[in-house]
């Protein structure tokens, strides 16, 4: 198997778990208060924008558009990039963001926020 397929399948197969991570999202936010924290590593979104360069994280801004969810963090948590998200979808339902410096062997900074 040549390179570019093997690139093919993996970028097929991220696109497929970003997809099903929305789908999630979306099915909790129908009928529930959601906040959603983690490290979604998108760099290709741009949050101010609320778009993708690109293919990649295309679906996740459809998914927080879809379910009107705020996205929180302001500031890069890894290198220049904005990777660990906190997203609700009630307006003022996260508050104090802050990206502190990194923890412990991990090279994201550290968030803490408050519900």
């Amino acid at each position: 198997m040549g390179r570019n397929q093997k690139q093919e399948r993996s970028t097929n197969s991220n696109r497929e778990i970003e997809e099903q991570i929305g789908r999630q999202i979306l099915e909790k936010c129908r009928s529930n208060r959601v906040v959603v924290m983690g490290d979604f590593n998108f760099p290709n979104i741009d949050w101010n924008l609320l778009s993708a360069n690109g293919l990649d994280g295309a679906d996740f801004v459809r998914c927080v558009q879809e379910g009107f969810l705020t996205q929180y963090v302001d500031r890069p948590t890894r290198g220049e990039a904005i990777l660990d998200l906190v997203l609700g979808n009630e307006p003022g339902q996260v508050s104090n963001v802050s990206v502190g410096k990194h923890f412990g062997d991990s090279d994201h900074n550290s968030l803490t926020f408050t519900i």
